[in-house]
């Protein structure tokens, strides 16, 4: 039998709005290591932003900008399900859990992973637009792609007022008469891999009409980072901390960081 090493110790687990466990391997191979992240390690990573949202309002809940949805959401849209009858959905926009007033939230983001990688949608609820973000346009003019994300901002976008007419009868925002828009969001070549990392720079980031910070190779260096931290703080994280696993794994990062030289 194989001995347990420390990259099986630490972890990751974490119940609502639905159940997502990631082990220390998946964290090393995929922060540390720089592979592509996966669905679930990525879902984690926006589930954690979303927290830290809510924190920074957490006195003014009603002041809360933007109503951030999981990777999860667009996955059923595509799939063509009716989101409104999905669990996982329902608890992250009606339960207890939602200490905002969502009606008041200006925006509305979507992460995605599609066959080009990770990308995010933007709704803007006051201007009636909708900004697909795709943090690897710049290295490609494939109408087909275009063309793709153009048709998936449109099922993302059925689904999600399929929600808001299922579960508010005080949101009045119709789901006619939107426009879309993909601006150019760095000059930059970014891999596949890099994609998932650029979007995280893209939530945090993205204020409605542009970016606070500059996407570069150097910021989602650091947000590779902050990450680990990030993740080992989470709020209702159910696993047991192994601290010598998350020294082992903080240790690869930083290597991975000296290489890059961050």
């Amino acid at each position: 039998m194989r001995s347990r090493t420390p990259y099986d110790l630490a972890r990751v687990s974490h119940p609502d709005p639905r159940i997502i466990a990631v082990s220390g391997n998946a964290i090393k191979s995929q922060i540390c290591n720089c592979s592509e992240l996966d669905h679930e390690l990525g879902s984690l990573i926006v589930r954690r932003i979303g927290q830290m949202e809510s924190h920074a309002h957490r006195a003014s809940p009603d002041e809360l900008y933007r109503l951030l949805l999981e990777p999860d959401f667009a996955c059923h849209a595509f799939a063509g399900e009716n989101t409104t009858r999905i669990m996982s959905i329902q608890r992250q926009v009606i339960e207890n859990e939602v200490k905002c007033n969502i009606a008041n939230c200006r925006m509305v983001t979507i992460p995605a992973v599609m066959q080009h990688g990770w990308c995010c949608f933007n709704w803007d609820m006051m201007a009636h637009v909708i900004t697909i973000m795709d943090p690897m346009a710049y290295q490609t003019e494939d109408t087909t792609r275009k063309t793709c994300f153009m048709y998936a901002a449109d099922k993302i976008h059925d689904a999600l007022f399929d929600c808001i007419e299922e579960f508010f009868t005080e949101w009045h925002c119709s789901r006619h008469s939107w426009t879309k828009k993909s601006p150019l969001l760095s000059t930059t070549t970014f891999t596949r891999p890099e994609s998932a990392l650029c979007v995280v720079h893209l939530l945090r980031q993205f204020k409605g009409n542009s970016l606070a910070k500059p996407l570069t190779r150097a910021a989602i260096a650091n947000e590779r980072g902050s990450l680990l931290i990030e993740l080992i703080h989470m709020k209702g994280n159910t696993a047991p901390l192994q601290l010598e696993g998350l020294d082992t794994i903080a240790d690869a990062l930083n290597e991975t960081m000296k290489d890059l030289g961050v």
